[in-house]
């Protein structure tokens, strides 16, 4: 049976990602087929890791360099599903990676804004870009302790991560000082990878609906 290693190899291959095992680091390192293997490290690459021995699922992790010989780690790409298939997790994992290298990049957020859109719904930046909020506008309640705008980020946190990275949205009723209102209106499992393009569908027609019952 291929190991982890080889799947990955072959599943990346299919995007036109290439990618070399350094034994010395244990790890694989991914970067487009346009860039050569001698060059990889001189710009933004992924290394991806097998964390779990008696449960094989993969890490990937975006890096640039740092001044020589360091590198900065900007993002984590993919977090291993532990219990899956070796050849689905690779399946999994080699998507994300591609989906990183697409220019541009799709995100998770992209995908949940359009779907708020279809709506009519503008969504803000919240959260230092970790999350998105939604004004209740001028049908909020006005008493202090009453929700003034909705929350919406991936239970990761985050919202700039791939779509085939996505684990679900959670979304939040705040006050203006931004403390949450109750329960979550809409929560998605959090660890487990889940369809970005439906979750985002059914999160968006959470909040549309929360906003039309505020609507007198």
């Amino acid at each position: 049976m291929p190991n982890i290693t080889t799947l990955l190899t072959d599943a990346l291959a299919a995007y036109n990602i290439s990618a070399f095992y350094d034994a010395g680091e244990g790890i694989l390192v991914a970067h487009p087929a346009t860039v050569s293997r001698h060059k990889a490290l001189t710009g933004e690459h992924i290394v991806l890791v097998t964390p779990y021995t008696h449960s094989p699922g993969c890490h990937a992790t975006a890096w640039v360099p740092d001044g020589e010989p360091d590198f900065m780690n900007i993002a984590t790409v993919y977090e291993p599903q532990r219990g899956s298939a070796l050849d689905d997790e690779a399946a999994r994992c080699a998507l994300a990676v591609a989906q990183w290298f697409t220019d541009p990049r799709p995100t998770a957020g992209a995908v949940v804004l359009d779907a708020l859109a279809k709506y009519g719904i503008t969504a803000r930046e919240g959260d230092a870009g970790m999350s998105y909020e939604v004004p209740i506008g001028p049908h909020a309640p006005a008493q202090a302790d009453s929700p003034v705008y909705l929350s919406l980020c991936d239970r990761a946190p985050g919202v700039e991560h791939v779509p085939a990275a996505h684990t679900g949205w959670v979304v939040f009723a705040h006050t203006a000082s931004g403390e949450p209102v109750g329960d979550a209106l809409y929560c998605t499992s959090g660890t487990v990878l889940v369809d970005c393009d439906a979750d985002s569908a059914a999160a968006a027609a959470c909040i549309a609906d929360y906003l039309i019952r505020l609507t007198p």
